[in-house]
C-alpha cells in the first residue's frame, strides 16, 4: 500500500523525494498505518494530489503540511516538508527511530558538544550539513543502524553481515488446497518462484508427491531450478519464524536462546494464498531486528546446502 501511494505521486510535478517512515520503515511486528514523508516544490499541491486520488479519502491539516487518509480502511499519513534535504533526512531519522533510540542519539550528541533534534544535528546555532541519515550517524560517531534497530537505548552496532532480504533463498510456510491453503501447488510454487526464490518448503501435512516433481521438472525445462522441500526434509534443530499478521513479535531473550540452543531460523511466509507470499519481509524484519547474521539463517543458503 505505501508503495501504491508512493509510486503514484512519485508522477506529480510538485514532488521532489518521497520516503516511508515510522513502524513500517522500522517494520515493527505491528504496524497500525503507513507514515509517507516528503519534500516539494509545492506542498499543496502534493497534499491536493494525495486526496484526489478516487481510492483514498481524507483531508488536509487545518495547519500543518499534512494530510490524513484511509485505504481501504488503512490509515496513510503523508508529511510535506520545505525543499531542505538536511531538514528531511534529521525527520525521517526521527519519525522511524523509536523515541527511545533517538533520545540514545540526541544524549551521544550532547556528549560531543552537538545538539540533535528532529531539524537535525546542531553545532552551536549552526545547523551542520547532514543530507542523509548515514551522515548523521557518522557524524556521531556510529555505524548507520538499520530501520528494525532503531529500538531502545543500547546503541552497540550492528553486525556488518546483518542478513537482508537479497540473501533469502528460500522460504517455509507455503500452505496449498492439499492442507490449509486456497491454491494449488502449481500456483503456490510459480508465485514463490516470481518473487525470485529457489526453493520453498510445504507446510501441509499431506503431500502430493506427482505433483511436487511436475513442480520441480517444470523449473529444471526454465532453466531455473527450483526444489520443493516438505517439513519432514528439514534438518531437525529449525525454527520457522512467521511473518503474517498472526505472528506475534518475538522478544530479544527469545533470539539469545535460540542461538545458544543451536538452532537455525528459516524465513516463513505463513502464505495461504498467492498475496500472502510476501509475508515473508516481515520474518525478516523480525530476524534483522534480532540481529541475525546471513550465515546463520537456514533461509539464505542454497537447496543443495539445505539438504545436507
Amino acid at each position: 500500500m505505501a508503495g501504491r501511494v508512493l509510486t503514484s505521486l512519485a508522477r506529480e510535478g510538485a514532488a521532489l523525494r518521497l520516503a516511508t517512515a515510522g513502524d513500517l520503515r522500522r517494520m515493527a511486528p505491528r504496524v497500525e498505518g503507513v507514515v509517507l514523508l516528503a519534500t516539494a516544490h509545492d506542498a499543496g499541491a502534493l497534499l491536493d494530489a494525495f486526496l484526489e486520488r478516487p481510492w483514498i479519502t481524507g483531508e488536509r491539516h487545518p495547519e500543518l503540511d499534512l494530510a490524513l487518509g484511509r485505504v481501504d480502511d488503512v490509515p496513510v499519513v503523508v508529511r510535506v516538508l520545505p525543499e531542505d534535504e538536511v531538514g528531511f533526512a534529521a525527520q525521517q531519522l526521527w519519525m522511524t527511530a523509536r523515541q527511545d533510540h533517538f533520545a540514545a542519539l540526541a544524549a551521544r550528541a550532547d556528549a560531543r558538544g552537538l545538539a540533535l533534534d528532529p531539524r537535525g544535528l546542531w553545532q552551536g546555532e549552526k545547523r551542520m550539513d547532514t543530507p542523509s541519515e548515514a551522515a548523521m550517524y557518522e557524524l556521531l560517531d556510529l555505524p548507520v543502524f538499520p530501520p528494525e534497530l532503531r529500538e531502545g537505548a543500547d546503541l552497540e552496532p550492528p553486525p556488518d553481515d546483518l542478513v537482508e532480504m537479497a540473501d533469502v533463498r528460500g522460504i517455509g510456510g507455503i500452505h496449498t488446497s492439499a492442507g490449509e491453503g486456497r491454491h494449488d501447488l502449481a500456483h503456490m510454487a510459480g508465485r514463490v518462484r516470481q518473487e525470485g526464490y529457489r526453493w520453498m518448503v510445504l507446510a501441509d501435512e499431506t503431500v502430493d508427491a506427482e505433483a511436487v516433481a511436475a513442480v520441480e521438472r517444470e523449473a529444471a525445462e526454465d532453466e531455473k531450478p527450483f526444489t520443493v522441500f516438505t517439513r519432514d526434509d528439514l534438518p531437525e534443530l529449525v525454527v520457522a519464524v512467521h511473518g503474517s499478521a498472526r505472528a506475534e513479535p518475538l522478544p530479544p531473550a527469545w533470539h539469545a536462546q535460540a542461538r545458544a540452543d543451536g538452532l537455525r531460523p528459516l524465513v516463513s511466509a505463513d502464505a495461504h494464498d498467492l498475496n500472502g507470499v510476501d509475508d515473508a519481509i516481515c520474518a525478516l524484519g523480525q530476524l534483522r531486528r534480532g540481529r541475525w547474521r546471513r550465515g546463520e539463517v537456514l533461509s539464505t543458503l542454497e537447496a543443495d546446502e539445505v539438504r545436507r
